[in-house]
């Protein structure tokens, strides 16, 4: 199998067989922080809005990371298992991953796409920070919170609990 950032062979720690049940399942691998980066990036990569990130995309998006090409050759293999040409959202998130792992001083591998590693930096890329959602339950208005407990107090609490019936 090749890529478009050379020949490269997979290690048999990489084998194809681990990769189909890891990949089938990978937006699972992601934490909300990641899924945000990860689509930042993708569209940073995919300029032409295509849908898919082909051999010379990655190449020139890839190449911002400082990992060295053969390195990014084993990541292309690992995130195009199916030697397909291209990289999708879902298989673009693998190589991402693979990629913060690579520059976090680990070795490419598909044990590596369930554990955490820190964001990739790729240079001349801004993300937006991630913002998780807030807690609805916690972001109640002054007014609602009256209304509220208007409601609690009719219902004539014995001891700030009221009867279930």
């Amino acid at each position: 199998m090749s890529s478009p950032f050379g020949a490269s062979i997979l290690s048999p720690r990489m084998g194809s067989s681990d990769l189909s049940r890891r990949s089938s399942t990978a937006d699972s691998f992601l934490t909300p922080e990641e899924r945000h980066y990860y689509a930042q990036l993708y569209k940073a990569a995919d300029s032409e809005n295509r849908g898919i990130i082909g051999g010379q995309e990655a190449v020139s998006f890839f190449g911002k990371s400082g990992v060295p090409q053969n390195v990014l050759g084993d990541i292309w293999q690992l995130a195009d298992k199916e030697g397909k040409g291209f990289l999708t959202q879902q298989t673009f998130s693998i190589a991402v991953k693979l990629i913060a792992a690579a520059q976090n001083g680990k070795q490419p591998s598909t044990a590596l796409i369930n554990s955490p590693v820190p964001l990739p930096v790729f240079e001349g890329i801004y993300i937006e920070p991630f913002q998780p959602a807030e807690d609805k339950a916690n972001n109640i208005t002054p007014d609602e919170r009256e209304k509220y407990a208007q409601m609690f107090t009719r219902y004539n609490p014995a001891g700030g609990v009221l009867d279930g019936k």
